[in-house]
């Protein structure tokens, strides 16, 4: 494994691991808040669409404040116009953490990005999911054979431990299946649908003057987003091919009250499920019984059920998005490439 770390300087004492920051948007200014905290790593370059700032022996701690704080980088002394790609494929770096907004299209830019560090052999962090719900056998491979660690928390589920529980606490395991509830908006436009009674349009709008739903919430309630995750969680641990082309989504617009007081009737709740086995993937509104702990997941909060063989179900639960969690999980992945190439 291609260690992170400079070699030892004049006093004998390791530099830190240099990181890269693709997007400085709510998630790349929560991770620079928290890594300003830990002098194990050191931030040598920040690119946003509109240019980049770099210094290969670190940004300074004050600039980086600000940058966190909200201020512009084209405001910074040494602010510079020119593509992301420069910086990734010219400067030196240990670890790219890319950041950028997922385009579940085609990928790009970033699915470039990724693949232009790994070549390079630097390792990879990243909360962006389509390069990996389009492309993750072929960023896979290529940090395999480049001797990369490609970490992926922050993709799926927040700050819910997904994939190191699998990787880590279930590495003895045959995991039999992934279930779970993969996308706030819809959890709650449900949720507040049940509770209250009340429509699917009415709850909608609700969701959207509070910041939950987009103007424009088809990504969320049709599953597009589920799927993008579900598929993530089918390529690396059920090892499918074209994941996200297999998943077979539907959306939460049909739901209705009616449905749901009918569910309750029977002793059900109604959740955006997304499943994933060895056989396939879905994601669609199911009828969840109350022994289920999905069943009880209200509001905006994720959950996802680990089926094994041994250790049984393993439900874990918490937030599903927000600058804090999708940065607390950018930065485990951090530490964790740090701590395994020592």
């Amino acid at each position: 494994m291609r260690k992170v770390w400079s070699s030892p300087n004049q006093t004998g004492e390791l530099m830190s691991v240099r990181v890269l920051i693709l997007g400085v948007g709510t998630v790349g200014k929560g991770v620079l808040k928290t890594i300003l905290g830990k002098p194990e790593f050191s931030v040598c370059g920040i690119a946003s669409s509109k240019g980049y700032i770099y210094s290969e022996n670190g940004l300074g701690q004050e600039a980086l404040k600000q940058m966190a704080a909200g201020k512009k980088m084209s405001d910074a002394a040494d602010f510079k116009q020119g593509s992301a790609m420069e910086l990734v494929k010219e400067k030196e770096y240990d670890v790219l953490i890319e950041l950028t907004t997922t385009d579940i299209k085609n990928a790009e830019p970033a699915f470039s990005y990724m693949g232009e560090a790994l070549v390079r052999g630097k390792h990879l962090v990243t909360s962006n999911k389509g390069p990996l719900a389009l492309h993750f056998h072929e960023l896979d491979s290529l940090a395999k054979k480049n001797e990369c660690m490609m970490r992926f928390e922050a993709t799926v589920g927040g700050a819910i431990p997904i994939f190191s529980t699998i990787r880590d606490y279930l590495a003895d395991e045959k995991v039999g299946s992934v279930k779970g509830i993969l996308n706030g908006t819809t959890n709650y436009i449900l949720s507040r649908m049940f509770e209250e009674r009340i429509p699917y349009a009415t709850v909608l709008k609700e969701a959207q003057d509070r910041g939950i739903a987009e103007k424009d919430p088809s990504y969320d309630v049709e599953g597009i987003d589920a799927a993008a995750k579900l598929a993530i969680i089918g390529a690396s641990v059920f090892g499918k091919k074209n994941a996200y082309s297999e998943v077979k989504r539907t959306g939460i617009t049909h739901v209705t009250p009616e449905i749901l007081e009918l569910a309750a009737q029977r002793n059900y709740r109604i959740k955006l499920i997304c499943s994933a086995d060895s056989k396939g993937m879905e994601v669609s509104p199911r009828f969840v019984g109350l022994s289920d702990p999905l069943a009880s997941i209200s509001g905006t909060t994720n959950a996802v059920t680990i089926e094994t063989g041994s250790a049984g179900p393993l439900t874990l639960v918490g937030r599903g998005a927000g600058q804090n969690e999708t940065a607390a999980a950018v930065i485990a992945d951090l530490v964790n490439i740090e701590k395994n190439t020592r």
